[in-house]
């Protein structure tokens, strides 16, 4: 029997654009970090931001059996993202060793922790030894993740899942499907073009707000 449900409404926190600003600049982020990120608050003034508390992050190092970075804590009870469940988001670029560089303008990522089944999950965590933090859902062919080999990397790296599973058809390393997509979180926050939101209205970023 399982037991009881997580209370989430608990422990992730909504606000505005000036309270998501207000967010950032009381945390003990490094100033170019709160700089992207209020960058990223700035391009979409009317919508609705989360952050998370420590329970909650608990809550999914137990679910996915991983350990988060201390810097990735840091990040997720600042500013989280857009909102409740069901959010994508697209990006104005991605690192250049993608192969999905060319046509990241296309890609919709759903923006969610991982939350992995189990086969997933030992495959990522134990195996390629990354935790993804937004996926392609309809292709498989992009995931974003940190680095659990390194915690200590800030990177946000990118692997398409077709690729890791012709990688271990084939016998050859598995982490060699990884490219940085972006040098930091923060920095990846700042590159969201465009959000759709669980209803399907699409909102792009405001330009010239930045």
């Amino acid at each position: 029997m399982s037991g009881p449900r997580f209370p989430f409404d608990e422990h992730i926190t909504e606000g505005t654009g000036s309270e998501a600003t207000a967010w950032i600049q009381d945390s003990t982020l490094e100033p170019e970090c709160k700089a992207a990120l209020s960058r990223f608050v700035r391009r979409f003034p009317a919508q609705t931001f989360t952050r998370e508390d420590d329970a909650f992050l608990d809550y999914m190092e137990s679910l996915d059996g991983v350990r988060l970075p201390p810097w990735m804590r840091r990040m997720r009870k600042t500013l989280s993202g857009f909102g409740s469940g069901g959010v994508h988001v697209r990006f104005d670029s991605l690192g250049h060793e993608s192969p999905r560089a060319e046509y990241v303008h296309d890609i919709w990522y759903t923006w969610q922790l991982a939350a992995w089944d189990e086969e997933l999950g030992g495959l990522l965590r134990d195996e390629v030894k990354v935790y993804t933090i937004a996926d392609w859902r309809e292709t498989l062919n992009s995931y974003l993740a940190i680095d659990l080999a390194d915690p200590d990397n800030g990177q946000i790296l990118e692997f398409s899942y077709l690729t890791l599973v012709d990688n271990m058809s084939l016998d050859e390393p598995l982490r060699e499907v990884l490219s940085v997509a972006f040098p930091s979180y923060c920095d990846m926050i700042s590159h969201i073009a465009a959000v759709r939101l669980p209803g399907g209205e699409v909102v792009e970023a405001e330009e010239g707000a930045g």
